[in-house]
C-alpha cells in the first residue's frame, strides 16, 4: 500500500488523527484569525488576541503558557506582529520592539524542478469515461484513483548526484504518469502557475503520447530566504523571499541531476516504453544548445517551482546564536509562557518530505510540556536559560 498520512484510502491531517473531540480539556474556535500575542512588562507573553468572522475581536488570558503552531510562514508574521523579530524591519512598520530576534529569517524550502517525458507513443490511449468518473468521485470522497497519479506519485526516488556508492542522496524524485489527453494534466499544469507558453508546451507533450513528468527535489539546499512584513495590518500577507537557486552549489547540483535524467531513455526500461525527453518550449533557452550546461542553467532559471516544505524561520539554536528565536525546549527567547512548535524551529531542512519530521515535533512539543509543567506540578526553568 501506499506509505502516505492515510486512513482507509483517505488522505487525512492531523486535525482528524491527532485531535479528540470529545477531550474536554481541547476547544477550537473555528473562523479565528489572530492578530498579535500580547505581553506584559516583564516579556510575559500573558494572551493573544483574535478577530473572530473578521468582525468582533477578542482576547485570551493564559494561565500557563502560549504555543504557536501557525507555520514556517504564519509563525514568523504572528510574532512580528507582536514586536518579537529584528528591530529595524518591526521600526519599519511601526511596530515597538519586544524582543530583537532573527524572526523570519533563514527561510529554506525544497525548490522542485520537472523534467517532461513522453512515453507510449504507439500504445497511448485516452482515459475512459469510466476512469474519469471514477476519478472524479474518489477525488471528492479524498481517496486515491489511478487517474489521478497514486501510483505515480508513490513511486518516490533518491540519487547521489555526486557519487554512485555515496551514503547520502542530494536529489529526492517524486514522479507523475498521465495517459494521452488526460483531463488532470490540464488541471496539474494550471495549478503549478506555468505561463501560457510552457503550459501549452507540456499540454502538447500529453496529445499524441502518455506522458511521464518527474519532479527534482534538492534535499539540503544552500540556498535561504526570509520572509518580512507587508504591514502592521494583520490581514496582510507576509512577503516571502524564497531566494531559490541563490546559492550556486544548488544550480551545479540540479545540473548533475538533469544530465542523470535526461539519459533515461537510453535505458532498457525506458526504451521499452518509447520514452522520448519533451524540450519544454522556454524563449529564453531555445537558441541554447538543447541539453548543454548552459541550456540546463536556462532551464533551471525559469522551470524552478516548489512542494511547499517551507521551514526554519524561527530557528532553534543556544541564546549564543545571533539567528536563533527558539532554544532547546522550543521557548522563545528572552520571552516568558511562549513556545513555538511547528516547521519554523527546524535550524535545517530534512533530507525528505516535511510532514513526518513536523508531526514528530509537535508530538516532543507536547512531550516538553508535559516534562515542564508535572515536575513537581509547576514550570521548570520559567527563564529560557540555557
Amino acid at each position: 500500500d501506499i506509505l502516505g498520512t492515510q486512513d482507509g484510502g483517505r488522505r487525512i491531517t492531523t486535525a482528524k488523527s491527532h485531535l479528540d473531540s470529545n477531550r474536554k480539556n481541547l476547544h477550537v474556535i473555528r473562523q479565528a484569525h489572530v492578530k498579535r500575542v500580547n505581553f506584559n512588562a516583564e516579556k510575559k507573553a500573558t494572551g493573544v488576541t483574535f478577530m473572530l468572522n473578521g468582525k468582533r475581536e477578542y482576547t485570551v488570558q493564559v494561565s500557563k503558557e502560549i504555543v504557536l503552531s501557525a507555520g514556517a510562514i504564519g509563525t514568523p508574521q504572528i510574532l512580528m506582529l507582536s514586536g518579537v523579530g529584528p528591530t529595524a524591519h518591526l521600526k519599519k512598520h511601526g511596530i515597538p520592539t519586544m524582543l530583537d530576534l532573527a524572526v523570519g529569517q533563514n527561510l529554506k524550502d525544497h525548490a522542485s524542478l520537472p523534467v517532461v517525458f513522453q512515453i507510449d507513443k504507439s500504445t497511448a490511449r485516452k482515459p475512459t469515461e469510466e476512469e474519469l468518473v471514477d476519478a472524479m468521485y474518489n477525488l471528492l470522497m479524498g481517496r486515491h484513483s489511478k487517474l489521478l497519479h497514486h501510483e505515480a506519485t508513490s513511486l518516490t526516488g533518491f540519487i547521489n548526484t555526486t557519487s554512485k556508492t555515496g551514503p547520502n542522496p542530494d536529489i529526492q524524485t517524486t514522479n507523475f504518469y498521465s495517459l494521452m489527453q488526460s483531463p488532470e494534466l490540464k488541471g496539474y499544469v494550471a495549478a503549478t502557475g506555468f505561463n501560457e507558453r510552457v503550459a501549452k508546451s507540456i499540454l502538447a507533450a500529453n496529445q499524441l503520447s502518455n506522458t511521464y513528468i518527474t519532479y527534482l527535489l534538492h534535499l539540503k539546499p544552500f540556498s535561504f530566504g526570509h520572509i518580512e512584513l507587508t504591514s502592521a495590518n494583520y490581514l496582510d500577507k507576509p512577503k516571502i523571499y524564497a531566494n531559490y537557486m541563490s546559492d550556486k552549489r544548488d544550480i551545479d547540483t540540479y545540473v548533475r541531476a538533469l544530465k542523470i535524467y535526461s539519459k533515461l531513455p537510453e535505458t532498457k526500461a525506458f526504451k521499452i516504453r518509447e520514452a522520448a525527453l519533451h524540450k519544454v518550449d522556454l524563449e529564453a533557452c531555445n537558441s541554447l544548445v538543447f541539453q548543454s550546461d548552459d541550456y540546463w542553467r536556462c532551464y533551471i532559471r525559469h522551470m524552478t517551482t516548489t512542494v511547499y516544505h517551507p521551514v526554519g524561520t524561527t530557528k532553534m539554536g543556544p541564546v549564543t546564536d545571533s539567528q536563533a528565536v527558539v532554544d532547546w525546549r522550543l521557548r522563545v527567547h528572552g520571552a516568558q509562557n511562549l513556545r513555538v512548535i511547528d516547521a519554523s524551529i527546524m535550524p535545517d531542512i530534512v533530507a525528505a518530505n516535511t510532514n513526518a519530521a513536523i508531526i514528530m515535533i509537535g508530538e516532543k512539543g507536547a512531550e516538553m510540556i508535559k516534562e515542564d509543567w508535572e515536575q513537581n506540578g509547576a514550570r521548570k526553568n520559567t527563564h529560557n536559560e540555557l
